[in-house]
């Protein structure tokens, strides 16, 4: 007789990156509506601009996933492996934030 231990994680993180305000411009410029300036809109067009990436984020998340860990259970070596049907894996952005 075998046992199959199947183990759910969440796991939470945030995620930063500071920009210089010419970057930050650069990144948002196409996000900033005809007409208004650029100061006006920033926090916006930011949060859009990085809005967009999610699907890529998303992606390099489950990728970097690691296949296989190593564990020990009472005192037994064990080795989680990553099921390997990539359906099975969900990853999320859940929020985009904005500070100036």
């Amino acid at each position: 007789m075998s046992f199959t231990i199947a183990i759910q994680v969440s796991t939470e993180a945030t995620y930063r990156v500071e920009l210089s305000s010419k970057d930050a411009k650069a990144i948002g410029k196409d996000y900033v509506d005809p007409g208004e300036k650029w100061t006006d809109e920033a926090e916006m067009a930011l949060q859009t601009a990085f809005e967009s990436v999610e699907g890529e984020i998303t992606e390099l998340l489950i990728e970097s996933l690691p296949k296989r860990m190593g564990i020990e259970v009472e005192l037994k070596p064990l080795e989680l492996k990553l099921d390997h049907d990539l359906n099975s894996i969900s990853a999320e952005v859940n929020s985009v934030e904005v500070q100036q």
